[in-house]
């Protein structure tokens, strides 16, 4: 951060390449990279994030929840989808012959596949939150 700080054009420069800025599992982020996002996006506003609050699981390594639950205020246009189902498991999903082949029987496969796990859960949720203006983008 300091490079950016003491160097206006290396960051210019930056911006000017990275004009889209997407991230996964932005619940994972620590703060050092949150202002890295901050500072490379904050010309064209095309920042997309990813991200699920319950499934947050690195805050050893100094990943920071609070980085996602203060983006709809850091950018308060910022446009947020809620992905209430799990798409990974659906009927359409490709991997059933992959799921099959490392142990599961035919019948647990093809419940993973209708969206079902043991348990009853489906694995769902999260939400993907855009800032700012230009090409929608999705997970």
């Amino acid at each position: 951060m300091q490079l950016f700080r003491k160097n206006p054009e290396i960051l210019a420069r930056y911006q000017e390449r990275y004009i889209h800025v997407m991230v996964d599992e932005f619940q994972d982020t620590n703060m050092v990279q949150y202002e890295l996002i901050k500072q490379v996006g904050a010309k064209y506003r095309n920042i997309c994030v990813v991200g699920d609050p319950d499934q947050s699981i690195y805050s050893w390594r100094a990943a920071d929840l609070r980085n996602i639950l203060s983006f709809e205020h850091d950018y308060p246009d910022a446009k947020v989808v809620l992905l209430e189902q799990n798409y990974r498991s659906t009927k359409k999903h490709p991997g059933n012959g992959f799921q099959r082949h490392f142990g599961e029987s035919e019948a647990e496969s093809q419940d993973a596949v209708d969206g079902e796990r043991p348990g009853g859960t489906d694995g769902g949720g999260g939400s993907l939150h855009r800032a700012g203006r230009g090409t929608v983008c999705g997970a």
